[in-house]
């Protein structure tokens, strides 16, 4: 594979990450969630992202 399909399919599983975690925060904040929580978790899974790594579980 070269670089720019590597780029590419990285890219595009970062837009996949990104809209579940937008598609989550906004399932909390139409319920009764803490925005505190939702904040620490929405924090912690974009360092993960950032870092490279995998976001931690949704909380429950």
């Amino acid at each position: 594979m070269d670089d720019v399909n590597h780029w590419r399919i990285t890219l595009l599983a970062l837009r996949g990450d990104l809209r579940s975690l937008r598609d989550w925060a906004e399932r909390q904040l139409d319920g009764d969630a803490d925005w505190q929580n939702v904040t620490e978790y929405m924090t912690a899974a974009l360092d993960a992202l950032i870092a490279g790594e995998n976001p931690p579980t949704y909380p429950s």
